[in-house]
């Protein structure tokens, strides 16, 4: 048995210990924060040393191998880059039913919520984890029970994933994203693209068409691609031998295929009930929620088994309306693109944009300058709320900054008339105020309800 220390007491920090508990090796943990008392029972649970914050570097001496946060950047420990065992690897040699993976920049979360009430529809069973919900190594006890695993995935669990290979990969899209952490947008879809670039040849891939040069760079292998605009020659030109496009024209899913230089063309009607539940969704997502339908060959009992799918937590929420001005949370929102596809969902009325959280390294002002003609004005929190009204200013958009959630909160309730959208949409990351987007989200629906008892909630 070897000795394994856990780098981050997480959601995977845990699911590390109870996996690796159960082979009989021998644990111990380091976090530098302090543990709460029930992170100590649940470490004493299972028989795991803790080192203490000064107690780093002993930690990565003593220890044969080290299991990192996917959230810890490595590059203070580089010279024990041979020891890091990554929550992937441990993962995808054990797994063995079909695993769809999921990655992209905006829509993975909404995605993999539709695929798993797709799948749960047409009588198969599914088990779902990753970034979304149950870490992926409290998935492996079930895997003899389900017909399929499926995974949202980040850039830092795809990083350093270098035998991983689904039996599907899928990439939503790519926008710049945690450029603190990997540099450029290149260096992002690099660690994006571990979820592709180790499948064998049987294996299939889903990408969206724009991503065709990058993808081209990395495999020769024929592709399945998927874009939300009409097929234009151009598009077609970037096929190559092999290769299939998916198109939604309408209530028609159109697939592409080219063969021996001659495209392929296969109609599939969508029953125009169905395609009317997309409405409510982004297009893009819908699209590739018939796509993965089509080639898993279950579309031809879709338009029979539509599952009821409730909205997501956090993403274009309903919150209720407060002097008949309406409130929604968006808290998934951290990167600007999400933000805009939110404005866009709610357009055309005037919209009170809540701005805040963290830029991981991305220039938000450029991206918000496009929402200026949906909007009616920005409110602005958090640690960047001094940037982003300068942002803001610079295209004359009306705006205002503010320390906290509540002040934003109040300065829109002032500015709002009656029927008009008070929108939480920070396009940044929660960690300047709080724990992560849910707890940001959870905090603006306290503080909408408690705004009257008129409030309907």
């Amino acid at each position: 048995m070897k000795r394994y220390g856990i780098w981050g007491l997480g959601v995977v920090g845990r699911s590390a210990i109870r996996f690796l508990h159960a082979q009989g090796h021998t644990l111990s943990v380091y976090d530098a924060r302090p543990l709460t008392d029930e992170e100590e029972s649940f470490l004493s649970t299972y028989l795991v040393r803790i080192y203490a914050p000064h107690e780093q570097e002993a930690f990565f001496k003593d220890n044969d191998f080290l299991v990192p946060s996917p959230g810890i950047a490595l590059t203070q420990a580089q010279e024990y880059q041979q020891k890091m065992v990554h929550e992937l690897t441990l993962f995808g040699p054990r797994w063995h039913k079909p695993l769809i993976a999921v990655t992209g920049s905006l829509g993975k979360t909404t995605l993999v919520t539709l695929l798993t009430s797709l799948l749960q529809a047409n009588d198969l069973t599914v088990a779902t984890g990753g970034n979304i919900g149950t870490a992926m190594l409290d998935l492996l006890p079930s895997q003899d029970t389900v017909d399929y695993g499926l995974l949202e995935l980040s850039s830092f669990q795809l990083e350093f994933a270098h035998t991983f290979a689904p039996d599907l990969a899928i990439m939503t899209n790519l926008y710049a994203n945690h450029l603190d952490r990997h540099g450029n947008l290149e260096a992002y879809f690099e660690a994006k693209a571990h979820i592709f670039k180790h499948q064998r040849p049987e294996q299939k891939m889903l990408l969206p068409l724009n991503l065709a040069p990058q993808v081209r760079a990395l495999t020769d292998r024929p592709c399945t691609y998927f874009s939300s605009e009409g097929p234009s020659p151009a598009m077609l030109h970037m096929l190559k031998e092999g290769d299939v496009l998916y198109t939604l024209e309408g209530t028609t899913l159109t697939r592409r295929r080219l063969n021996n230089g001659q495209l392929a063309i296969t109609t599939l009607p969508i029953r125009s009930s169905l395609a009317q539940k997309g409405e409510s969704l982004l297009r893009e997502t819908w699209l590739i929620l018939l796509t993965v339908s089509d080639m898993l060959g279950i579309l031809s009992s879709y338009a029979f088994t539509v599952p009821e799918f409730a909205p997501l937590e956090h993403r274009i929420e309903f919150v209720g309306s407060h002097e008949g001005k309406l409130f929604y949370n968006d808290s998934k929102s951290t990167i600007v693109e999400a933000t805009r596809a939110a404005v866009a969902t709610l357009a055309p009325r005037p919209i009170h944009l809540i701005l805040g959280g963290i830029s991981k390294g991305v220039d938000r002002a450029a991206l918000i300058g496009l929402l200026k003609p949906y909007i009616a004005a920005t409110v602005c929190f958090g640690k960047e709320a001094k940037e982003l009204e300068a942002g803001c200013k610079k295209y004359g958009i009306p705006t205002s900054a503010h320390e906290t959630l509540q002040q934003a909160i109040k300065a829109c309730v002032q500015q709002a008339k009656k029927d008009e959208v008070i929108l939480l949409s920070p396009s940044g990351a929660s960690y300047d105020l709080y724990k992560d987007y849910q707890e940001r989200g959870r905090h603006f629906k306290k503080l909408v309800k408690e705004l009257s008892s008129d409030t309907d909630v």
